[in-house]
């Protein structure tokens, strides 16, 4: 045994992690006890393994993401039927442009309620 621990046995070493996501950066803080002091290299080390599990988590919170964006757009908006005839395609472009303009008289309807809401909660 060496130091409390035997050759064999793997050491681990407790630390603190502070992962800050600024923009497109990820400020990586090691804080580790002051009785265990460690060299450059061995904590270089433990930061390249720490982000590079962190950066495979991002990868896979990505990945649900994109699959659950996929999920949603799967349920909720079903492919558009392109198949038919001239006529029937302006028809549906109509109904869609009537549809959008509808949507947006409401997100300017709302909007100008909060506005409103907003300037009277600062008087």
């Amino acid at each position: 045994m060496v130091g409390g621990f035997s050759k064999s046995a793997p050491r681990f070493l407790r630390c603190d992690l502070c992962v800050t996501e600024c923009g497109s950066y990820v400020n990586l803080t090691l804080f580790l006890p002051n009785r265990k002091k460690l060299t450059n290299s061995r904590r270089h080390h433990l930061k390249s393994l720490i982000l590079g599990i962190a950066a495979s988590w991002l990868e896979q919170e990505k990945k649900e993401a994109i699959a659950a964006k996929e999920a949603h757009m799967a349920e909720h908006c079903p492919k558009a039927d392109t198949s038919g005839d001239h006529a029937t395609l302006m028809e549906t472009c109509k109904k869609l442009h009537a549809l959008i303009d509808q949507l947006d008289e409401e997100r300017y309807d709302t909007e100008a309620k909060v506005m409103k809401g907003d300037i009277e909660r600062r008087h």
